[in-house]
């Protein structure tokens, strides 16, 4: 029984007539899964439509001022790009200390925004 199972698989994948069976013309299938970077279709595949709004921030009402500050340096050096990480790093290493709470609330603002 397994020698015929056999001879039967074997015969059937190499004969046209049942290989069409097994070919799907379905556009889902005929494309690549995972198209190369900068082409059109990895770059559709990457857009955010239009209609889609973003997520608002987490809310942190109790939140103390030394927290905020310490969450922000820390948001600041891991942004993900080390360009972004090295510019909003540095100020905030220069600036955060400075900074009242109502400004801080503002550069975590901002810092949503940006990413």
């Amino acid at each position: 029984m397994l020698r015929h199972l056999s001879r039967t698989l074997t015969n059937n994948a190499f004969c046209p007539k049942h290989h069409r069976t097994w070919l799907s013309t379905t556009r889902h299938l005929r494309t690549d899964p995972w198209p190369l970077p900068h082409t059109p279709e990895h770059l559709a595949s990457t857009t955010t439509p239009n209609d889609v709004t973003p997520l608002p921030p987490l809310p942190r009402p109790n939140e103390s001022q030394d927290t905020l500050r310490a969450r922000l340096v820390y948001q600041s050096r891991k942004r993900g790009t080390l360009e972004s990480d090295l510019l909003l790093s540095t100020f905030a290493r220069d600036q955060l200390a400075g900074m009242g709470v109502e400004e801080m609330r503002e550069y975590d603002k901002v810092c949503d925004m940006l990413f």
